[in-house]
Formats: structure tokens, C-alpha cells, sequence
């Protein structure tokens, strides 16, 4: 491993404690010891990349939804058809009518109207010599890709402020669920009722007058009822805007501090290989949740009905099986086909928005590569939130 590899995953592993020190902790330490490790109270450990994709494509043995899973918080919270707290046939019914949703058609037009206002300044910002937070740019063009999905209009000379706010207030959100809730008191389901009523308080609107412009205008058009609706773009606003913009400014870090970055700039086929890559290291979810339907084997490990797994990506897409050097980033890397989407997960929930949020991030490198070599001025980790990130990452123009 050379230095600049090396740097690279101490800037990584930093944000991750910062984020999580517990699950960094206990994920690594699970992670040494074997593929299926059993922590008292805490649930088994599963960190190998064959096995997570088991676990995430058999809804039938590994459950997502229990009265002690995440999905029984989200269920009090959301209501009952919000897609990642359903399972079996609902899941599939709700599944089957969101296919037209993401078309690329669709996504192009979003992309185009939405993202444009932030790309461009950033563009001048760093063709005048100046510097961009890219933690600050990406929660621009996410947030006003979420208030698109939540149907909330922009006026322009308010827009960073609704996009910023917005983005802050799904963070808090977040932050408050956790990735491994079980239960919540009542003050915190309260609170995270309050919060998402203020997310989707246009919705209904957006979804009576229908059209093709918005996401509840489409998924109207769809078929969905409005609680389908409501449930289904508030999940998209908040797991949408919280990846994206947690991988963007990690992903500039990694191709900068490996100097990677003129490599791409040089070869813009890798760009498609260098987000797949990005993703895998950053890991936007590093941690999923499933319990066990009946007695069942996994590996070698028996495992009794009602237990819990922690699903943990973080290591997961780290181990040998990814690879040669897999803790290494490397955008020429060909990765197995098997695990190359594993960061949005694998089977029946799989990330409806996987598409859009690659495209997302396809065009905002490909406007930063147009500005020629970047240097990193100022970065601070963000602490004790949902996904790991930056609180701020300054970038300028290096020549």
C-alpha cells in the first residue's frame, strides 16, 4: 500500500469514528474474527459480501420488518406504506407500480432543470480562483432534487435557504432515527412525526394536481393512493439527499488524495468505474438491519428465530472477497459482478433511487473535472450524524 492510499483511509476512517465509533468499533472488530460473529444484546455481525447478499436477497428467512426492527419506528412515523418498512406481497404490489417512476427520460429532465443553478456556480466559483464547500454544494443540488420529489416550490430568491434548511431538517431526522432503532420514546416519535408532516406539508398538493413535473404528480399517474404517495417521496427525500450528499464530497476526497483525479480528468470512460469504486469505500448505509424468520443456518452459524443481524456493508464491501487490495481505491478496479451494486443493497430492497442518485453524482464530477486539477483547502468531519460525511470540504483550483 503506497502513502497516498494510506492517507486516504485515515481521512475515511476519521469520518467513520466520528460518525459511528461504535459500529466502526465493533464492525471491525466482528470483521476480524469471522464472517458471522454473535455480540450479547447487540445481534450477530455479518461481514462477508457472499453472505450479506444472501441475507439481503431472502426476504423469505431474513425479515426486515418486526415489532423490533427499524421498520416498526418508520411505521409509526410514515404510516404504513412508505416501501422500506413493508415486506412480502405489499412490498411487492408497492414495488411493482413505483417501476415507471425513475425512467431515464425522467431523470434526465430533473437533473437538467434542477442541478444546472448549483453546477454552474460552482463552475465560476472555481474558474475565478475561488473555492467551493462541496459538503455545502452537494446539500444545494440534493435538496433542490428533494423539494422536486416532496413538490415544493422554489422561488428563486429563496431557494438556497428552503434547499439548506430542508437538507438540515432531514438530517435531524435521521440522526433521531438511527440506523438500528428499535424503539423510540414518545418525545422522539413526536418529534420525528413533526419533522416529516414539515417535509411533506406540499405533497398533497403536488399529488392533486398531478402532471409530470413532480414526483407525487407521477406517482399519481402511477396509480398510488395519496399515503403511498406521501410515504413513498418522503423516503426518497430522506434516504436521497442524505447519500448523495454524504458520497459526493468523500468521493472528490478519495480521487484527490490518491491522485486519481488527473487520471479521470484524463480518461472521463473510468467515470462510471470511479462512482461504482467511490461508493463501495464510502459506503453510503454502512449498516442494515434484518431479523431472523425462523431457525435457520447461515455460514456455518445457527441462528434461532427473532434474532437480530446487523447487516454491516461498512466491512462487508471491504473485505478480500471484493477484490484485490479491497480497503484500496482504485477507479480501474473491475469489480465482481456479483457485489458491483452491493452499496445500494441486494434484492427485493434494493435502492429504488440507485439510478437517479448515480446520475446525480456522474453529473456534478463531471462539472468539477471540468475545472481542471483540485486541491483540498479546508475540510472538518461532521459528528455524531446518520451516514458518515463531511461538515465541510473545501476544494480550489490547484493551478
Amino acid at each position: 500500500m503506497n502513502i497516498a492510499q494510506r492517507h486516504a483511509r485515515a481521512r475515511e476512517r476519521q469520518l467513520l469514528i466520528a460518525a459511528h465509533p461504535l459500529i466502526w468499533l465493533l464492525g471491525t472488530a466482528a470483521a476480524r474474527i469471522g464472517s458471522v460473529v454473535s455480540l450479547p444484546r447487540i445481534g450477530h455481525f455479518v461481514s462477508d459480501p457472499a453472505l450479506v447478499r444472501e441475507v439481503l436477497g431472502d426476504a423469505a428467512r431474513f425479515s426486515k420488518t418486526s415489532d423490533a426492527a427499524l421498520s416498526h419506528v418508520l411505521t409509526e412515523v410514515i404510516g404504513a406504506s412508505a416501501l422500506v418498512n413493508m415486506d412480502g406481497e405489499p412490498h411487492r404490489r408497492l414495488r411493482a407500480k413505483l417501476q415507471g417512476l425513475f425512467t431515464p427520460h425522467f431523470m434526465d429532465e430533473l437533473l437538467a432543470r434542477e442541478m444546472a443553478p448549483p453546477l454552474e456556480d460552482a463552475a465560476a466559483v472555481l474558474a475565478a480562483g475561488g473555492s467551493v464547500d462541496l459538503a455545502r454544494f452537494a446539500k444545494l443540488f440534493t435538496g433542490r432534487i428533494a423539494c422536486s420529489l416532496l413538490g415544493i416550490a422554489l422561488p428563486p430568491e429563496r431557494a438556497e435557504d428552503i434547499c439548506l434548511k430542508l437538507y438540515q431538517s432531514g438530517q435531524e431526522f435521521c440522526a433521531v432515527l438511527g440506523l438500528s432503532s428499535r424503539r423510540l420514546g414518545r418525545s422522539r416519535i413526536a418529534f420525528l412525526r413533526r419533522r416529516f408532516e414539515e417535509f411533506t406539508a406540499d405533497t398533497r398538493a403536488a399529488y392533486e394536481a398531478g402532471g409530470e413535473t413532480t414526483v407525487p404528480g407521477r406517482l399519481r399517474a402511477l396509480g398510488l393512493d395519496f399515503e403511498e404517495s406521501r410515504g413513498t417521496a418522503g423516503l426518497l427525500f430522506l434516504a436521497g439527499t442524505e447519500t448523495t450528499a454524504a458520497a459526493l464530497p468523500r468521493i472528490v476526497s478519495l480521487l484527490i488524495e490518491t491522485g486519481q483525479w488527473d487520471l479521470l480528468a484524463s480518461r472521463r470512460d473510468l467515470l462510471p468505474a470511479a462512482i461504482d469504486e467511490g461508493l463501495r469505500l464510502t459506503t453510503p448505509v454502512p449498516l442494515m438491519t434484518r431479523h431472523v424468520v425462523a431457525d435457520t443456518t447461515l455460514g456455518r452459524k445457527r441462528l434461532r428465530a427473532g434474532e437480530r443481524l446487523l447487516v454491516c456493508l461498512l466491512t462487508a464491501l471491504r473485505a478480500p472477497g471484493m477484490g484485490a487490495a479491497p480497503r484500496d481505491f482504485d477507479i480501474s478496479r473491475t469489480q465482481t459482478p456479483a457485489f458491483a451494486h452491493l452499496a445500494f443493497g441486494h434484492g427485493p430492497h434494493f435502492c429504488l433511487g440507485a439510478a437517479l442518485g448515480k446520475r446525480e453524482l456522474h453529473a456534478a464530477l463531471s462539472t468539477l473535472l471540468e475545472a481542471g486539477p483540485l486541491a483540498i483547502s479546508h475540510r472538518r468531519a461532521a459528528r455524531r450524524i446518520l451516514l458518515p460525511a463531511y461538515e465541510m470540504l473545501e476544494v480550489r483550483r490547484s493551478s
